[in-house]
């Protein structure tokens, strides 16, 4: 057997079913979501404390302006996602979804640490705001390769009648990470007085995420075992030649329309993702008038709702099929949005808000909950991780890290607040038509 790990063998499509442990396989559930979660922690802590980072690190004639290239900046991770996903997903596909997955947590740890130990621009000039910018490129360059590397990890993992609900995990992991940031944040601003928090206290959560998510997440992912689909057993032999076409020739050659389905997909699942839970207490407090504390709760709510929906979908996915749940949560999505949203707007009151807010994530949810085993079970294990990275990755740069921006553009030219639901909806479309053009996959043996 040749021994570069950055060449991909034959075994992809013929390795044996490897029997793993329940508690194994756990195991590598908590691993893999440990990127995911430090990722959604680091994107609320940094929208909560933009206006700080602004201050310190790009300071300008005006606070309007000092925050926009605060805002720009964090967008400039979104620009870094498509080529990490690129060379990750080639990496992860070669050299083992292990391998990724620790290159990833290591530079989404490092970025990370970099927001919050950077000295201001008042002592190191621009090369704190320098700094910065590299921080998000390297935040946003590894976001690109893990949703696509922990996705292949953990469904590869699961058993094949599981694979909905280990895959679930992946969406539930990203309402944990929205709990703990908004929770870290509160909780500064809760504990500290104002201007302790705005001169030091908002590092505090960055380093925190940093050296106790990233550094437990590195030891858990270096101590658990290899997917079972890319170990190689010590008794397998190459028994052809090595596949030297890369995994992005192979996705482009032979996995097109699923790529492109995949994508079609993504843009309704992140649009979601944004507006439903990153832009909706902001939502609540700026349009619709709520108290910032009962938007908080109300969203924290939606949040939990979701985390507890998302792991039912999955496992109901398994049993019904992945198609007809995606297909009626795209539905939900599409039809129930403006209603529930024009209820918000006409009874903008925390219990009416909360109901509001559960059934959207239900729907989101339901939509959802199965796409991270339905996307790995569209790929062969030899393009895997590239092929959900790059159709992944490329929707949400686009589509999905855009969104607030739109939303809110949205309402100041329309003067309608209803109006995001209008970019919501197209985003639905785009995942009912997906759905539909897609095979069904809950059957699929994995390679």
């Amino acid at each position: 057997m040749n021994s570069n790990p950055l060449q991909t063998h034959d075994y992809w499509a013929n390795s044996a079913t490897t029997t793993v442990a329940p508690t194994q396989a756990r195991r590598a559930v908590v691993a893999a979501s440990l990127g995911n979660i430090l990722e959604w922690y680091d994107f609320v802590l940094y929208a909560y404390f933009s206006p700080q980072i602004a201050h310190h690190f790009f300071p300008a004639a005006s606070e309007a302006t000092s925050f926009l290239v605060a805002t720009a900046t964090f967008g400039v991770g979104f620009v870094a996602r498509p080529l990490g996903a690129a060379i990750l997903g080639v990496y992860g596909d070669r050299a083992g979804r292990k391998a990724s997955l620790l290159v990833v947590i290591v530079l989404m740890a490092i970025g990370t640490a970099m927001i919050g130990l950077t000295p201001g621009f008042d002592t190191a000039g621009v090369v704190a705001s320098l700094t910065i910018v590299i921080a998000r490129i390297l935040q946003g360059f590894a976001s690109g390769g893990e949703w696509g590397g922990a996705t292949s990890f953990i469904v590869e993992y699961a058993p094949r009648h599981r694979r909905g609900l280990y895959g679930s995990w992946q969406q539930a992991s990203l309402a944990v990470a929205l709990l703990l940031g908004s929770l870290s944040a509160g909780a500064m601003t809760w504990l500290m007085p104002a201007q302790s928090l705005n001169d030091w206290g908002w590092r505090v959560p960055f380093v925190l995420g940093a050296f106790v998510i990233g550094v437990f997440g590195f030891w858990l992912r270096r101590n658990v075992d290899e997917s079972p689909r890319t170990s190689v057993p010590a008794n397998v032999r190459q028994s052809g030649p090595v596949i030297s076409t890369s995994p992005i020739g192979t996705a482009l050659r032979k996995h097109r329309r699923n790529l492109g389905i995949g994508s079609l997909f993504t843009i309704g699942w992140t649009v979601t993702n944004y507006l439903y839970l990153v832009y909706m207490p902001i939502y609540l407090t700026r349009t619709l008038g709520l108290p910032a504390s009962e938007a908080l709760i109300a969203a924290s709510l939606q949040i939990a709702c979701f985390m507890m929906l998302s792991p039912v979908m999955g496992h109901l996915s398994d049993r019904w099929g992945r198609r007809p749940l995606m297909s009626a949560g795209a539905l939900c999505v599409l039809f129930g949005t403006y209603p529930l949203f024009a209820f918000m707007s006409a009874h903008a009151h925390l219990l009416p808000v909360i109901g509001a807010l559960c059934l959207l994530a239900a729907f989101m949810a339901m939509m959802t909950g199965p796409a991270p085993a339905w996307q790995a079970e569209l790929y062969p294990g030899a393009v895997r991780t590239t092929c959900i990275s790059l159709s992944y990755n490329v929707s949400v740069t686009i589509f999905g890290g855009f969104a607030p921006f739109v939303a809110t553009w949205l309402i100041g030219m329309t003067g309608n607040p209803l109006s995001p639901t209008w970019y919501i909806a197209a985003g639905a479309v785009a995942s009912l038509v997906a759905t539909r053009l897609s095979r069904e996959t809950v059957r699929t043996a994995l390679s």
